[in-house]
């Protein structure tokens, strides 16, 4: 069962505006095999932290989910893409989160860039997960 921590962490990113979609899901996207399926959503938090999303897919017949990368467009849009190689049904969905490290780097970089003494700067509190990569 995840901590509070991350539960916390999951509601504060809000994904809308999915395509390819067909009545809010009800009814199938159709794609041949060989052709990739491009889905593009509205991925936001409630702040100016940086996010990260996957694009989970499966086919109807597997149990596991494959997940790739999304990559951010512009203006909170995001996209990912698999491809079909069975015929058949396939399910997807989309996960995104707040990604302290990355949040923490880019501020790094910004502080950095403004000509701040960088030794004083990594005293700062490190997000627990680059804590847990350094040991």
């Amino acid at each position: 069962m995840p901590s509070k921590e991350i539960k916390d962490i999951r509601r504060r990113v809000i994904i809308e505006g999915v395509e390819p979609e067909i009545d809010g899901g009800h009814f199938a996207i159709k794609r041949s095999v060989g052709e990739e399926v491009r889905v593009e959503a509205d991925i936001t938090a409630d702040s100016h932290d940086v996010v990260t999303a996957i694009l989970l897919y499966r086919y109807e017949a597997e149990a596991a989910w494959k997940a790739v990368f999304m990559k951010s467009l512009a203006n909170d849009r995001w996209q990912g893409a698999f491809r079909v190689s069975t015929l058949g049904r396939y399910w997807y969905t989309m996960k995104g989160w707040v990604d302290h490290f990355r949040t923490w780097q880019r501020d790094l970089r910004k502080k950095a860039a403004a000509g701040h003494w960088l030794p004083i700067i990594r005293i700062e509190p490190m997000p627990r997960v680059m804590k847990k990569a350094c040991r």
